[in-house]
């Protein structure tokens, strides 16, 4: 047993008993649900993954640092993931969860070069460089193709890889962002729209054109 003695202007009180009963609860001992706030697919699957396969292990014994990460993940409004550890383990929310088309929900816990084999010699140096060296990186509407059922498709990608730090050391990358692609197509079209307008306009002086509400010829 322990003893603890608080003092008051008027007198002194003892208190006794067994120190797992005096001692703040730890925050390994609560259960996943009460660690894990939010609503929502991800947040569930999340929740009843069995995250001891990994090498992130239960989630009761998960740092503070890094649940508060993942707690951010689940409420973030936009497209968020985390790579965490050296295995770059993927945790996604409800927002990303779109991008991984069929992936989904095989991803969860998954690596990131089992998630994206098709895009990882691109991506995988960019996460290392997170990991490893702290460095942040950002990349605005680059094209990076991704397996969508059997095929390759052009997709164009706004994102960043950021380090998580927990007491110092780095122990998993953020990973937010957004898809670009209707934008990049929808702006490629208005140009070659425009150009075949200037064709037109070049090679007759009368002419009448029919556009839409974009501007684009019909």
């Amino acid at each position: 047993t322990v003893s603890f003695i608080l003092k008051t202007a008027k007198k002194r009180i003892v208190l006794k008993g067994n120190s797992s009963n005096l001692l703040p609860t730890p925050p390994y001992q609560t259960s996943a649900s009460e660690r894990l706030r939010g609503s929502g697919e991800m947040a569930d699957r999340i929740r009843a993954f069995d995250w001891s396969t990994t090498a992130l292990g239960p989630i009761e014994t998960w740092s503070d640092v890094f649940t508060s990460t993942v707690n951010l993940l689940l409420s973030f409004p936009f497209s968020f993931a985390i790579y965490f550890g050296e295995e770059q383990i993927l945790l996604y929310n409800d927002v990303f969860r779109p991008f991984l088309d069929a992936k989904h929900p095989a991803a969860l816990g998954k690596s990131g070069a089992e998630v994206w084999p098709e895009a990882w010699d691109v991506l995988g140096p960019q996460v290392a460089g997170a990991f490893y060296q702290g460095q942040s990186f950002s990349a605005r509407r680059v094209l990076i193709p991704i397996l969508i059922g059997d095929h390759l498709e052009d997709r164009w990608w706004t994102y960043g890889f950021h380090p998580i730090y927990d007491n110092g050391r780095v122990i998993g990358v953020a990973n937010p962002g957004h898809e670009d692609t209707a934008e990049v197509l929808a702006t490629r079209a208005l140009k070659e729209s425009e150009q075949e307008l200037s064709q037109v306009l070049n090679a007759s002086t009368d002419a009448i054109v029919s556009v839409d509400s974009n501007w684009v010829m019909t």
